[in-house]
């Protein structure tokens, strides 16, 4: 359910073709979506927020740039906390993300980034905001939300793969968009643009962007660890937006992929699920390697039978960046 039509991503005639047939429904989409965010309330609170989030569904690097920025300003002594509605978790929340919960409670992201800096989930983001206030929060960042009209955001940070773009460019359910690129970039301050540097190159020089608009890059590193890749056989699993882009970080450190499993993005791991693929372990004689984030939705008691990959998010002018945030939240509170 959760995963991404190839159609949203290719210029064949068939995909041209569904996406024509979805057209009226993206009208609908269009016109429902603009009006929630003109006719939004956009409370304000008495700390600067930062609003990571995007345009399309789908990874895009959201919680990645979450957690290297929540770690910048901790290094700088500054009070970061994280707010999330910690999707899929069954918890309403306002709660602090601890040791003991678990992604059926919270959602896989929030115990994700709980490693890095404290984490609110709630499922209404007014009420973790809050919260976090009241705990002692000098600063929040707020890891999705870019559309949610409830919220005054002091700076908005969009961020987007450069290899995957914006799909086809269409609004839901004929692309991925959740609203017209031209609409959202009006109203974000940055723009991060993530991949290597002949994709982000391309990408720049592929859309339109507004002249005040600034743009940053960045790129996913794989951290140093003891997971040896080179020569290894494995079991890749992933349940993220774009499982390929895993798989191919995989084969490019010299690993061998005997089976793939592409789950749908935030997909439970069931016993049924966990019996699968340790039997695909077993007649494959590959180790089962996953993601980060599937990594905490596998239950405890079965985690050693997986590795994963670790991963970060390097950002390639990082001071000036950070400048730019520290310019745009100065003069909202001074």
């Amino acid at each position: 359910m959760l995963k991404a039509p190839k159609f949203w991503f290719s210029e064949k005639n068939l995909a041209v073709f569904f996406s024509k047939i979805l057209f009226p429904l993206s009208v609908i989409w269009k016109f429902f979506s603009k009006r929630r965010i003109v006719n939004g309330k956009y409370e304000e609170f008495t700390i600067p927020i930062i609003c990571v989030g995007n345009i399309n569904i789908g990874g895009s690097g959201k919680t990645p740039t979450t957690i290297s920025l929540a770690k910048i300003f901790l290094e700088y002594k500054t009070k970061v906390h994280i707010i999330s509605k910690g999707y899929k978790g069954i918890i309403k929340g306002p709660k602090k993300v601890t040791e003991t919960d678990d992604a059926y409670g919270v959602g896989d992201e929030p115990i994700l980034m709980s490693k890095f800096a404290p984490v609110w989930v709630a499922k209404q983001r007014r009420s973790a905001i809050i919260a976090a206030i009241e705990d002692g929060a000098e600063l929040l960042i707020l890891d999705d939300g870019f559309q949610d009209p409830s919220i005054k955001k002091t700076l908005s940070i969009i961020t987007v793969d450069a290899e995957i773009a914006f799909g086809n460019r269409k609004i839901l359910p004929s692309g991925p968009l959740r609203e017209p690129i031209a609409d959202a970039l009006s109203r974000a301050d940055i723009l991060l643009v993530i991949g290597r540097k002949h994709q982000r190159e391309r990408f720049i020089k592929s859309i339109d962007l507004p002249n005040e608009l600034n743009v940053f890059g960045a790129e996913m590193k794989v951290v140093k660890s003891d997971i040896h890749l080179d020569k290894a056989k494995f079991v890749a699993v992933a349940g993220i937006g774009h499982p390929e882009k895993f798989f191919n970080s995989i084969e490019k450190f010299g690993g061998e992929i005997t089976k793939k499993f592409s789950l749908p993005d935030h997909e439970n791991y069931t016993p049924h699920l966990l019996r699968k693929l340790k039997k695909a372990s077993l007649s494959n004689n590959a180790q089962l390697i996953t993601t980060e984030k599937d990594f905490v939705r596998i239950p405890k008691n079965e985690r050693h039978n997986f590795i994963f990959l670790p991963i970060k998010l390097k950002f390639s002018e990082e001071l000036e960046l950070i400048n730019s945030i520290k310019s745009v939240i100065n003069q909202s509170f001074k």
